[in-house]
């Protein structure tokens, strides 16, 4: 019975990608290598973010709006003010706008950073074994496919590093969620007014009074904003140079 013959690279390929001794990889096969490298990032983007935004369904759940007849019936009491039920209305639709919004950009960070955690720490670690090879062989001697996937590596880490400091991915997810919380917060507090026409105290209080409280809150929420760190971009040549320059060991006297 003959063996099965394994398929094997057309020579022409094999001497374009790679020749010499050592195998080494020529000019078009390092195009090729990343070309390849990069295409698995980008597979691995896709997965993460698909995964990423499946747990974003688990974790975040706004609360459904109220429908017109719930609204009518809530605010029944003040129909014979027919311009503070009108601004009562409108800042309960303003606090759920806020509350959608911002459950958005809470999901979008929590995304983000999920994935450039998981980036950093996976091409961090086969940098870090590239690393190994390169100081038990040497830059010299080390087949110069295992330098282009740890540069493509380092870079990809040194990218997804610096997009989460320019964004404040972190800080963000912070900043959104303090708002999500602070309009849910809110929007209890208007329910609960228009059920029982009392403050959070349990206290009767004017609905005209009620309003101004409801603006207060709302301005103190304005002030919690989203970050961006452009100058972070600057930056991002320090690390390069501090691997591509030698240090200088100062001599002593």
């Amino acid at each position: 019975m003959e063996e099965p013959v394994s398929p094997q690279i057309p020579s022409w390929l094999a001497w374009a990608i790679m020749n010499g001794q050592k195998r080494q990889p020529t000019f078009l096969g390092h195009i090729v290598l990343v070309l390849v490298l990069l295409s698995l990032v980008g597979i691995a983007y896709y997965v993460l973010l698909l995964v990423s935004s499946q747990w974003e369904q688990k974790w975040i759940t706004a609360p459904q709006k109220l429908t017109k007849e719930q609204i009518a019936l809530q605010t029944a009491w003040l129909k014979p003010k027919p311009s503070v039920k009108s601004r009562l209305i409108f800042q309960l639709q303003d606090v759920e706008v806020l509350i959608d919004r911002n459950a958005s950009i809470m999901g979008f960070f929590y995304k983000q950073y999920y994935i450039s955690l998981a980036m950093m720490c996976t091409l961090g670690a086969i940098a870090v074994i590239c690393l190994f090879f390169i100081s038990k062989e040497g830059w010299g001697e080390v087949n110069n496919a295992v330098i282009n996937i740890f540069v493509v590596s380092s870079g990809v880490v040194l990218f997804y590093g610096n997009l989460s400091l320019t964004f404040k991915q972190e800080e963000n997810i912070k900043n959104s969620h303090a708002i999500y919380l602070s309009c849910l917060s809110l929007r209890n507090e208007l329910l609960s007014y228009l059920a029982t026409r009392q403050n959070t105290r349990g206290v009767e209080e004017k609905p005209e009074s009620f309003i101004h409280y409801v603006d207060k809150k709302l301005m103190s929420i304005s002030l919690i904003q989203l970050g961006f760190n452009p100058g972070q971009l600057s930056d991002v040549p320090k690390p390069i140079n501090t691997l591509s320059t030698p240090a200088i060991t100062p001599k002593s006297p």
